[in-house]
């Protein structure tokens, strides 16, 4: 997704050709092709036919998609551990990286509830 996200690729429709000569060739062209069928099958690409080709679009911004991952990660993480782990373990990387991202999930936390006190 990052190549998909660069210039000029993210400006237009591209076939699974189009990236491969972005990556030189590597992967194998039907490596790259499962790779952009499942970024489809999941919604974040576009897809149309043309020809005997599918040409593909990015559906998704670089933002959204990185909340999705971490979504995902997050969900399958909480169905094996605790909530309170899960948690503590999130408090512990972002405090690791960076302090003013901290800051931030404090901020994030203290609107969440206001809205759910407001909402009750």
């Amino acid at each position: 997704m990052e190549t998909l996200w660069g210039e000029p690729v993210r400006e237009r429709e591209f076939t699974v050709r189009d990236v491969l000569i972005k990556f030189e060739g590597r992967p194998a062209y039907t490596t790259l092709m499962t790779t952009l069928d499942r970024l489809f099958k999941k919604g974040f690409l576009g897809r149309r036919t043309e020809g005997r080709a599918f040409v593909y679009s990015v559906r998704v911004a670089k933002g959204e998609f990185l909340r999705n991952v971490a979504r995902d990660i997050i969900d399958r993480f909480a169905g094996h551990q605790t909530e309170e782990a899960l948690l503590a373990c999130l408090v512990e990387v972002v405090s690791q990286r960076d302090r003013e991202l901290l800051n931030e999930l404090e901020h994030l936390v203290k609107m969440k509830r206001r809205e759910q006190r407001e909402a009750d």
